[in-house]
């Protein structure tokens, strides 16, 4: 089979594992949800849960638990729908702190799911659109993956699965989804407006952009980012790329923003002198965001 075919299997089992994890946690998340996150508390269907959770001879606390990993392997029960029933088993403060430790299992469940199974398709795609998207991520990903996080309207376990498809680093994914998880459940604490927290989470995007740009303008041109990945597809060393062409490397200056293969590093064999590092290797100079 081509790389390339592989490529559209890829994309296909993406979109309709996507789209019906999207029409299957929508349908019960906003059935008669309006204004606020915490009126799911007057949905039948975390009591339900409550009650079922109640029932079983295994400790409470395990069985949340066991939840929350389950229903990123199963999609079995919404991330939306456990935080409510962790608070009506334990508590507020107990419960969130329960509800913590689960959702981040969760959304690194989803993220290594899908970063083993459609990653190739964010690598090399024959596509203009996937190659400014890689560009878009390399400079405000982790700023995005935060303001999602904060989103009622994003579906949590959906963003944890979009992500797992791009280029993020593990790293990054980790430290942007634990703080968006805890002032997810702070202002779903403090603001019961849904339209309110999407204000607030657009304000908190711009905020970080400016003081991004202000501290370190030069790891935040898109332009340089679209160049170094059109380059990246044509002449760069992915390891879905020919052998003849592993050979090339080339790198983006920061003094004059050309490409270039003069004096290599010898760790990773890229210019000194460099904005992205196209070697899946250790090199310290590589930034993704």
């Amino acid at each position: 089979m081509s790389i390339k075919r592989i490529y559209y299997l890829q994309l296909s089992f993406f979109a309709i594992l996507a789209g019906f994890f999207l029409l299957y946690q929508l349908s019960p998340f906003w059935q008669n949800q309006a204004n606020s996150f915490m009126i799911l508390l007057d949905n039948p269907y975390p009591n339900l849960l409550k009650q079922q959770i109640e029932s079983l001879d295994i400790p409470i606390f395990i069985t949340l638990i066991m939840l929350f990993l389950f229903q990123a392997l199963l999609f079995w029960i919404p991330s939306e729908q456990l935080f409510v029933v962790s608070q009506l088993l334990y508590g507020e403060w107990i419960g969130t702190m329960i509800c913590f430790v689960g959702l981040l299992f969760s959304s690194l469940l989803n993220f290594l799911l899908m970063r083993f199974l459609c990653l190739g398709i964010t690598y090399q795609f024959p596509h203009s659109w996937i190659i400014r998207q890689k560009a878009y991520l390399r400079v405000y990903g982790g700023i995005t993956l935060f303001c999602l996080r904060l989103l009622p309207i994003a579906c949590f376990d959906v963003v944890s699965l979009l992500s797992g498809a791009t280029i993020m680093r593990f790293s990054s994914y980790i430290f942007y989804t634990s703080i968006g998880i805890l002032f997810f459940i702070i202002l779903s604490f403090f603001i019961h407006s849904a339209l309110l927290q999407c204000i607030i989470a657009f304000c908190l995007f711009w905020i970080f952009i400016i003081f991004k740009k202000i501290f370190n303008p030069s790891s935040f041109h898109i332009g340089k980012a679209l160049k170094a990945e059109f380059m990246y597809y044509y002449r760069g060393d992915s390891p879905y790329s020919p052998p003849s062409k592993q050979k090339q490397r080339f790198a983006i200056c920061l003094s004059c923003t050309r490409l270039t293969r003069a004096r290599v590093c010898k760790e990773c064999g890229c210019f000194m002198n460099i904005k992205i590092c196209y070697k899946e290797a250790t090199c310290p100079l590589k930034k993704w965001d």
